[in-house]
């Protein structure tokens, strides 16, 4: 599940130990299979459903750019 605020920002529930620097963590490949993720929005109470995820995942960064080659169903539909 994840919370966005009702001002838009993401409360991802990582709470490091200490503190990282976003620009410094890249991921060279990230594989999902059959993932499902639920977003819900404090704006409306909006809820939402991405389910059967299968893509692969990179990023320079943590904080961008992302690079994502995969299918997805968003609210049952096909992506």
């Amino acid at each position: 599940t994840i919370d966005v605020a009702g001002n838009g920002t993401v409360d991802w529930a990582l709470r490091p130990s200490s503190p990282f620097d976003p620009g410094q963590i890249a991921i060279e490949k990230l594989t999902i299979t059959g993932g499902q993720v639920e977003l819900r929005h404090a704006a409306g109470g909006r809820r939402h459903l991405i389910s059967e995820i299968n893509s692969t995942i990179s990023a320079k960064a943590l904080t961008g750019p992302w690079r994502m080659d995969g299918t997805l169903r968003f609210d049952g539909l096909r992506t």
